[in-house]
């Protein structure tokens, strides 16, 4: 089997997975799947990914869990049992000894832990700039919010066009403008269904200093450290990244994602209803490793 036939098989083997994350899943059912023997199966997927199936398997579902105690008001033992654990208990011990923290606090804390997130894996991916730390001071942007519900764990899928049709209209309504263009984005547990997460946006623009505003809704970003990562890409492919920059770039050694709202600042001159070209925002803390037991 050549290299690009390894990819393709990885990448579909990949693909087939994360949509049964949710479903029962062990070593015998993929192996299946996959066409080999579980032997060739689990060389092939070490040799490509660098870890084993189970392993993959299990640090995605411990991530997927992650964001459902942050995003639903699922119970516990509802999200063991989505994610293939028999108990709550077993959920609870693997998820802390994945996160070093129980699932419950991990819900309730102030900061959401993303170090030990886990990505989708990819085999082969294109030069892409890295993400970057940076400070940046309070903004007041101001103009029009919406608010909608979605479904857990069908963000791309489920209401995609609903994002994708406010940054078109955005765009439009902006159009030749050569301000900062902003959306703000906050994903918060629905009140009213426990599966579900609330999505709050908002579009407009910087308020300049001195400048007053009519508009009755404004938004403040508060000062602070931020990831910053560049977006340059058609309006429907925004909720999809958005979940592989949590996902990927997110999970790094003492980063945290602290309260706040995300936003996608766009440069509007460059921007059209079919591309879009600017920086996405994500509010974090950086903890240095405490070193204190090294110290002789």
């Amino acid at each position: 089997m050549g290299e690009t036939q390894k990819t393709q098989y990885i990448e579909d083997l990949i693909a087939w997975i994360e949509d049964n994350l949710t479903e029962a899943l062990n070593i015998d059912i993929i192996a299946q799947k996959s066409g080999y023997s579980k032997w060739h199966m689990q060389r092939l997927f070490k040799e490509m990914t660098g870890q084993t199936v189970a392993a993959y398997a299990r640090k995605r579902r411990l991530t997927k869990s992650a964001m459902a105690l942050r995003l639903t008001r699922l119970s516990l033992i509802d999200i063991a049992i989505r994610y293939g654990f028999d108990t709550q208990q077993n959920f609870t011990r693997a998820f802390r000894n994945h996160f070093a923290l129980t699932p419950h606090a991990y819900r309730y804390a102030s900061e959401l832990n993303t170090s030990a997130f886990h990505s989708r894996f990819t085999p082969a991916r294109q030069a892409e700039k890295q993400p970057e730390l940076i400070t940046l001071p309070e903004r007041v942007i101001y103009g029009e919010s919406q608010q909608y519900q979605c479904l857990y764990g069908d963000f791309v899928e489920d209401k995609q066009q609903i994002l994708t049709q406010y940054l078109h209209d955005f765009i439009r309504d902006n159009k030749g403008s050569r301000e900062q263009g902003y959306i703000t984005l906050q994903f918060t547990p629905c009140a009213q269904r426990r599966e579900y997460h609330t999505v709050s946006l908002m579009c407009g623009l910087e308020q300049r200093e001195g400048e007053y505003s009519l508009q009755a809704q404004r938004d403040i970003l508060p000062g602070g450290l931020w990831l910053k990562i560049a977006f340059q890409d058609r309006p429907r492919n925004f909720s999809a990244f958005i979940i592989e920059t949590y996902y990927r770039h997110l999970a790094q050694p003492g980063l945290s994602r602290r309260p706040g709202q995300d936003f996608l600042s766009l440069d509007l001159a460059r921007c059209t209803a079919e591309w879009l070209e600017g920086y996405f925002f994500i509010p974090v803390n950086f903890h240095l490793p405490n070193t204190a037991s090294l110290a002789s």
